[in-house]
């Protein structure tokens, strides 16, 4: 019911990560675990998103930008953002948007 009515998904599209770093802290801090959400694979504005990079799955601010760039960005501003564009690599995979 809380999957249905709150967060308005299916269970047979999520799945829950545990959070390593502190990249997002305050707001998701080192140990928390978030419910992603499979079916939001591609950022159509600002949010929240588990990609991965290489072997490395990480949670990434997702920014649309001009030519099919994607910003990406942390709250915690000790990580430098990044600018790639999803179609000249195989290295990078958005999972999902986090959505708990």
């Amino acid at each position: 019911m809380f999957l249905n009515k709150i967060l308005h998904t299916q269970s047979d599209h999520l799945f829950a990560l545990q959070v390593n770093c502190d990249s997002m802290n305050p707001e998701i801090k080192p140990g928390s675990i978030v419910l992603v959400n499979q079916n939001e694979n591609s950022p159509t504005g600002d949010g929240i998103f588990a990609v991965r990079l290489g072997n490395l799955v990480q949670l990434n601010i997702l920014q649309p930008l001009p030519n099919n760039r994607l910003h990406l960005t942390t709250i915690n501003k000790k990580y430098d953002p990044i600018e790639i564009n999803p179609d000249e690599t195989q290295e990078f995979e958005i999972l999902g948007r986090v959505i708990w």
